[in-house]
């Protein structure tokens, strides 16, 4: 359990301190660039640890997965103020506040249940490989 949560840190500290310098490069390159390279160093820093041979090699992945993560609330917000009339943001800004938390709270749910049918090692994969096909699925909508 101790190194369960120590990988959660790992991964809760570099999110937050990415998120300062993710709104920069949202002002300059745009959300949207920010928003897929997130998405891809979370799913792919997934896929990748489920083929390390042992767990501790999984204390530099969880750094980039929480890199990945933490280009979401800065992308997420240019988006949402880009996109939504700003008398309805205050409602945009609490259903991605949802939506997030609920994220969170079904991501343990989800990932016990595969790693208990197949495997930590698996799940992992599985989930990295779902999580890059819906980075291919918005990288191909021009809109999205």
């Amino acid at each position: 359990y101790t190194t369960l949560g120590a990988l959660v840190s790992v991964f809760y500290v570099a999110s937050g301190l990415c998120q300062f310098g993710a709104g920069f490069g949202v002002d300059r390159f745009g959300a949207r660039p920010v928003l897929l390279g997130g998405i891809g160093l979370l799913a792919g820093g997934a896929l990748v640890a489920g083929f390390m041979p042992d767990v501790f090699w999984l204390f530099p992945l969880a750094f980039v997965m929480g890199v990945g993560n933490g280009v979401f609330h800065p992308a997420d917000f240019a988006v949402l103020n880009a996109n939504v009339a700003p008398r309805r943001l205050g409602h945009a800004y609490s259903t991605h506040g949802v939506g997030g938390s609920l994220g969170y709270a079904l991501a343990p749910v989800v990932s016990y249940g595969l790693g208990s049918m197949m495997g930590w090692r698996h799940a992992l994969v599985v989930l990295g490989a779902l999580g890059l096909v819906a980075l291919a699925a918005l990288a191909t909508q021009r809109h999205a």
